[in-house]
């Protein structure tokens, strides 16, 4: 039986989702077992999920997955780079996968495998370094330059330029150069609608940021035509108990808002990963504006996206720091799983050194360091009752417990 690792936010777990395990299967045999790497309450885009992982990980439970661990913070809210990088760096960690699988807008691997071959590229790196010390490098320049990289290596593939998804599959690929385990890649086609499409362009596959939209409009007989049928009845549920649509809504908003404000701007010196001109633009918006949607309008720029501007700002209010290149993973948590999943968990218990947290409470018994982690991590669990419709103690985040399915859902 073949293992095969996916890294993902299933923010909400979607169609596409689900074809990508379909495909998984057709290629590694009906038997393999697909486990995911999911991010937990926060997500990349610096946003709060719009439901708890142990729902989210029900839901890719039901739609084909075996196994769902999480990928802590703050490696699931920092840029492509570190999150590719450190998503690999648990997958080798497991010592169990056989195959990491990613969805990719060309789904071309040859030509994905030429970009990540470049970009490592020590002339390349020196490249890159100049241009990150040249005036606004590092905010516009850089990502420009990333990209041109990326289509010289393969013109015909990428006469348009990559995908988000495309970049983030390089970033896979150069990290897996770096794992000690043999990984072999796999790079799937995407389906359906474009993924920044902010509504439905397909009938049947849309990206998670239509989906996201539709959930926060209620648009809840919309929203099932692109899910699962078998993750139908949970959503139903949870929109009648109040406890999704999860939000950055105006009671979190005003929390983060209220830190801002209230900051003392001399606690963000010299912290790494955070860049000293985008702080004094965030602190001083943060006087004039009225929500957290308003303070992005007033800091917006073409150089620096919004989901940087939130990933920053989330570092700011949670008080973390962006991880280092030699920093890692050194724990993670279980989410869910299934029969085979279970097969699964006991092979990597056995084998991997690992540390796996399957009570939230108990992560006091976790050696230092991942103790360190995880303690910070659910530190952060605790605020995302806060962004729910009826929002929850913030003593619930440590009562979570992994869901597993009867059978397996192949």
């Amino acid at each position: 039986m073949k293992i095969v690792a996916v890294t993902a936010e299933f923010n909400p777990f979607h169609n596409g989702h689900k074809y990508l395990a379909e495909v998984i299967r057709e290629k590694y045999g009906r038997d393999a077992a697909v486990v995911a790497v999911m991010s937990g309450c926060y997500v990349q885009r610096g946003d709060v999920a719009v439901a708890d992982p142990y729902f989210r990980a029900k839901t890719a439970l039901l739609g084909g997955y075996d196994l769902i661990l999480e990928l802590p913070l703050p490696f699931s809210v920092s840029g492509a780079e570190t999150f590719t990088r450190a998503a690999v760096d648990l997958i080798s960690s497991l010592r169990s996968v056989d195959a990491v699988a990613f969805g990719s807008e060309c789904g071309d691997l040859p030509a994905l495998q030429k970009a990540a071959d470049l970009l490592a590229d020590p002339k390349t790196g020196e490249r890159l370094k100049q241009a990150r010390q040249i005036g606004d490098g590092k905010r516009k320049g850089v990502p420009e330059l990333i990209r041109s990289i990326v289509s010289s290596a393969a013109p015909e593939t990428f006469a348009q330029g990559p995908g988000p998804n495309d970049l983030l599959a390089i970033g896979y690929l150069k990290a897996l150069k770096k794992v000690s385990d043999p990984i072999e890649p796999f790079a799937v086609k995407r389906v359906g609608g474009r993924y920044e499409s902010d509504r439905p362009d397909h009938p049947e596959y849309v990206g998670a940021t239509s989906l996201r939209g539709l959930l926060l409009d209620n648009n809840i007989k919309e929203f099932d035509r692109y899910i699962p049928a078998e993750t139908r009845f949970l959503w139903k549920e949870a929109f009648a108990d109040k406890t999704v649509p999860a939000s950055f809504s105006p009671r979190l908003s005003d929390a983060v808002l209220a830190s801002l404000i209230a900051a003392d701007p001399s606690k963000f010196l010299n912290r790494t990963g955070l860049d000293g001109g985008l702080v004094a633009r965030i602190l001083d918006a943060a006087q004039n504006a009225r929500s957290l949607n308003d303070l992005i309008s007033r800091i917006s720029c073409r150089s620096v996206s919004d989901s940087q501007f939130r990933r920053l700002i989330l570092s700011m209010w949670l008080g973390f720091t962006s991880p280092g290149p030699a920093e890692r993973p050194l724990y993670t948590r279980l989410f869910g799983f299934t029969d085979r999943g279970q097969a699964i968990l006991r092979k990597i218990k056995r084998d991997s050194p690992l540390p796996i947290l399957t009570k939230t409470a108990d992560f006091a018994d976790l050696p230092d360091g991942a103790r360190d982690q995880a303690e910070f991590s659910l530190s952060a669990d605790r605020l995302f009752g806060l962004s729910l419709p009826i929002p929850r103690p913030a003593s619930d985040a440590y009562r979570g417990t992994p869901c597993h399915i009867t059978g397996n859902a192949d």
